[in-house]
């Protein structure tokens, strides 16, 4: 099971302690993030590096942009340099064009590998990426695979599902499209409709909402254009409220 969050997998292996009888019905179980999950199967093969926290990776691009004469925002080199690494770049537009000529970037790109390589770190996409160059050379799959907040997914993160579910007995994901708010960090809203047409999955529809009045209901699909599906309140009517244009 693949929450999006530390949290959620806490929370996640909490409840299935508790309906299931225990830790040990659910020790088999592998509930975590993209990211722990891969760097648990990288340290299984005997990989041995460190994680390179933010502050250490922050200073690395600093350094990569002092040497290179780069100017501008280190916060955007530092997610150019990422979307470059994890080929984000070529499906999505999120960086900055006019702040790095793609020369820099991958000059960029090559002093930041190298760095991290001298002190035998990795970041957090490495884990990603190198979890997926692992699927490709090893036989091991997940037989059941479970991927919460579908909606805000990255297109590398895709990949490791399709690779961790190939040849598995079901992959299920949860999630809501309307719901996307992490396209600034690469997640792709067709991921759902890619994945449906792909997997000829069968979609279960849950269109009753527990949260909103109707009138919240109501004004959600002005927002949303008509496109969201239409959710059955279960609250009865509440305040009015209206929509602001800024």
């Amino acid at each position: 099971a693949v929450p999006f969050t530390n949290k959620a997998a806490q929370e996640m292996r909490s409840r299935l302690e508790e309906r299931m009888g225990g830790r040990k019905a659910v020790k088999n179980m592998q509930i975590a993030t993209f990211h722990s999950i891969s760097h648990e199967l990288l340290k299984q093969q005997g990989e041995s590096f460190v994680l390179a926290d933010e502050g250490e990776v922050m200073e690395i691009v600093r350094e990569a942009a002092e040497e290179l004469g780069i100017k501008g925002n280190v916060g955007k080199l530092r997610q150019a340099i990422s979307e470059r690494r994890t080929h984000m770049d070529k499906d999505h537009d999120l960086a900055d064009e006019g702040s790095f000529s793609s020369s820099e970037l991958d000059q960029a790109v090559k002093i930041y590998e190298e760095r991290l390589a001298a002190m035998n770190a990795v970041d957090f996409d490495d884990l990603l990426l190198r979890a997926l160059e692992l699927s490709g050379r090893q036989s091991k799959r997940f037989s059941y695979l479970l991927v919460d907040e579908f909606q805000d997914i990255s297109p590398l993160q895709y990949q490791l599902i399709q690779a961790w579910s190939k040849g598995g007995r079901e992959v299920f994901i949860i999630g809501d499209p309307n719901q996307a708010i992490y396209g600034f960090r690469g997640a792709k809203f067709g991921s759902f409709h890619q994945f449906c047409e792909e997997q000829k999955a069968e979609i279960i529809r849950l269109d009753q909402n527990y949260r909103s009045t109707p009138e919240i209901l109501t004004l959600s699909q002005q927002v949303l254009g008509g496109n969201g599906d239409t959710l059955k309140p279960v609250k009865g009517p509440g305040f009015p409220v209206r929509l602001v244009q800024a």
